[in-house]
């Protein structure tokens, strides 16, 4: 298993698709936060369901921040050490979010705010693309 970097290898494009995803995967979450702090200030009760900004777009903004940043990570690291088992931490945050931290928090709103119901509805869990795309379709 190699320790070390062989700067003598020029750049590959990877290096810049990680850096980038890793960017907007901060920017994301930075974002979704500051809409979701935004929204419990005006309020407080926790009764409310957030629907503006990226929350718009993905029930979950800030955890596809989250998941776009680990395969920014995973990119950047392919880039320098050329190592295929790194595609495991992306695939392993991407899985518990998928399949133990988004249905925990949906089933925990659905039993404190049955109008989330019609959110689910209209948004996508997790890819704002989707939703995108089917308000496209849809008209």
């Amino acid at each position: 298993m190699p320790m070390g970097q062989n700067f003598q290898n020029d750049y590959d494009w990877t290096i810049f698709l990680g850096f980038g995803l890793c960017i907007i995967g901060v920017l994301y979450e930075i974002i979704s936060d500051k809409q979701l702090h935004n929204f419990r200030k005006i309020h407080p009760s926790g009764t409310g369901i957030i629907e503006t900004g990226l929350w718009n777009y993905s029930r979950h903004p800030n955890y596809y921040g989250e998941i776009i940043f680990w395969w920014g990570i995973f990119f950047f690291g392919f880039a320098f050490s050329g190592i295929n088992y790194l595609i495991l931490a992306p695939i392993s945050m991407t899985a518990m979010f998928w399949f133990a931290s988004i249905p925990w928090i949906e089933n925990k709103i659905l039993r404190t705010r049955p109008q989330y119901k019609n959110y689910q509805k209209r948004v996508h869990i997790l890819f704002p693309e989707i939703t995108i795309l089917k308000r496209f379709i849809n008209g």
